[in-house]
């Protein structure tokens, strides 16, 4: 029987490097938190505005990687903020869920 549950909300870690934060990867916010954290996101909202499909898929793929150490659920930071969204952006989120799919079948992977 479960007494007490603990919440813990963070929107982003960062490291400091020479005075300048910088985000760390999931397999760093891993050794930080350690491996019975569940790590949610990874892929930056301005990242699906700006990068390429090929840009977007190598993210998703980095993170897919870094998050098999530990428990980790693959999502944006932050979902779309604007009323219509660009072609791009439409482009990059059907890349991220094809990417998320391609690299993401750790199941099927481990037995």
């Amino acid at each position: 029987m479960r007494t007490s549950t603990t919440s813990l909300a963070m929107h982003q870690l960062r490291q400091q490097s020479n005075s300048i934060a910088t985000p760390l990867t999931v397999a760093g916010s891993t050794s930080v938190l350690g491996k019975d954290t569940i790590l949610i996101g990874n892929i930056q909202y301005d990242d699906l505005a700006r990068l390429s499909v090929d840009e977007i898929d190598q993210l998703v793929r980095l993170a897919i990687e870094e998050g098999r150490s530990g428990k980790f659920i693959l999502s944006p930071s932050a979902g779309p903020y604007e009323t219509t969204l660009t072609e791009k952006q439409v482009e990059n989120y059907l890349a991220f869920i094809h990417a998320g799919v391609k690299y993401g079948q750790l199941s099927q992977r481990n037995k």
